[in-house]
């Protein structure tokens, strides 16, 4: 399969702001090439600003593709894709 999914990435609040989130994302996006896929997607919670606006910045496209959470319905999620290729 040519698309690879993150299915969570979570720094610890005293770790933020200090380039581990990017690193994190460094480290998917030059694993997924390494293998041979064309996509990266994950999921974010709306709401979670912080987090969306880091994956944006890394190049992830919002799709708005969205769906409620399973373990709370009361919330949702979008997809959001960075094309590598």
């Amino acid at each position: 399969k040519s698309d690879r999914h993150v299915v969570q990435l979570w720094v610890a609040p005293e770790a933020r702001r200090h380039g581990v989130g990017w690193s994190l994302l460094d480290a998917v996006r030059a694993a997924a090439v390494a293998d041979g896929a064309t996509t990266v997607s994950l999921w974010v919670v709306d709401g979670n600003h912080a987090a969306g606006d880091l994956f944006v910045r890394a190049g992830f496209v919002r799709t708005q593709e969205r769906h409620k959470l399973t373990r709370d319905p009361t919330q949702s999620e979008e997809r959001l894709v960075l094309r590598l290729a």
